[in-house]
């Protein structure tokens, strides 16, 4: 009985182990979709590796303001979007998470103080 037991807690480690390295696979694989910062005035940023056609939603966040917006993204599967109103320059950073209606994800972040020195 108990190497029975010890059997089938070895083979549920195994399944759980085979199971982590399936979805890190699937994450990795999925995790195309990027953000790029092309100016600072207004912040304009490059979305690519969407899906065609994806449906996207964008939160905005800066310290002083949090935002929404939608996109929807080209046969090539990216789009471009300004956010006026968003400072790249201060000091207190911001961030940008888009989702996709397809799963693609994608985020673009600058941490506190990186701003322009004067």
């Amino acid at each position: 009985m108990r190497r029975t037991l010890v059997l089938f807690v070895a083979l549920l480690a195994v399944a759980a182990t085979a199971a982590g390295a399936l979805s890190a696979r699937s994450s990795f694989r999925s995790g195309t979709a990027r953000l790029q910062l092309v100016d600072t005035d207004p912040v304009t940023l490059r979305a690519s590796g969407f899906k065609a056609h994806e449906h996207a939603r964008l939160t905005v966040s800066d310290g002083k303001q949090f935002m929404r917006r939608s996109a929807t993204a080209g046969s090539a599967g990216g789009f471009t979007m300004r956010l006026p109103g968003v400072e790249a320059n201060s000091c207190t950073g911001f961030s940008v998470t888009v989702i996709g209606d397809r799963g693609s994800r994608a985020t673009y972040k600058r941490a506190p103080g990186m701003c322009a020195v004067p």
